[in-house]
């Protein structure tokens, strides 16, 4: 019995650690941010995220953070805020990159993200998200725009119980200096993500420019 207290409030004390730190984080976000934030800490780096009812807020939001250029590397499509955190061979340093996920089964969301360091000098990811058009609009009245989107054709089958799928689109994704795209491990082709990169804050901007606030 008294083993099950101990890790009982083991397990609370982390728990207490963990809101502190979280609490600690959200005062070190900038006044000017009026959106909402999500905090999570994971290896040492701050996860901060927010849910914005504009595409506007982007460059809003990462604006207010004093944001470091991210490292992207070719084991795995991997991003760092330093290059010395991975051994891999860089492919490319850019001020922020936009992921786009969508699968064939249903849901798809864009999520804006660079790297900053906050004032007490904790390195933090911020992520600006935006889900599907159907969710977004019927539960979060949320914005969305067709050029996130992205449609899936069924290639020609083989035989009856094959199929194999394509994405093609986002055509917001013609904007960035460049373009990555992975799969989710599924053979068949029905779930994909890829990732647009910008090279600096105007090419982020210039690419917004295109997206209407209103659902579409």
């Amino acid at each position: 019995m008294n083993e099950h207290i101990e890790k009982a409030k083991k397990k609370a004390a982390q728990m207490v650690a963990q809101a502190e730190l979280e609490s600690r984080i959200m005062g070190m976000i900038p006044e000017s941010v009026k959106a909402e934030p999500r905090v999570m800490m994971f290896r040492d780096v701050a996860h901060i995220s927010f849910q914005p009812e504009s595409f506007g807020a982007v460059s809003e939001i990462l604006g207010a953070f004093d944001t470091v250029p991210g490292f992207d590397f070719k084991d795995g499509g991997f991003r760092c805020i330093s290059p010395d955190d991975s051994k891999g061979e860089i492919l490319g340093e850019y001020f922020a990159w936009v992921e786009m996920q969508a699968s064939l089964r249903g849901g798809e969301s864009a999520k804006f993200r660079a790297f900053a360091v906050l004032s007490d000098g904790t390195r933090a990811q911020i992520s600006v998200d935006y889900e599907g058009g159907t969710y977004s609009a019927k539960y979060q009245n949320r914005p969305w725009h067709k050029d996130l989107s992205f449609r899936f054709i069924n290639l020609e089958p083989r035989a009856v119980k094959y199929h194999e799928y394509k994405a093609d689109g986002g055509l917001f994704l013609a904007q960035c200096a460049s373009v990555v795209n992975f799969s989710t491990g599924s053979h068949i082709g029905d779930s994909v993500i890829r990732r647009g990169y910008f090279a600096t804050a105007r090419c982020l901007s210039d690419s917004l420019e295109t997206l209407s606030n209103k659902e579409s």
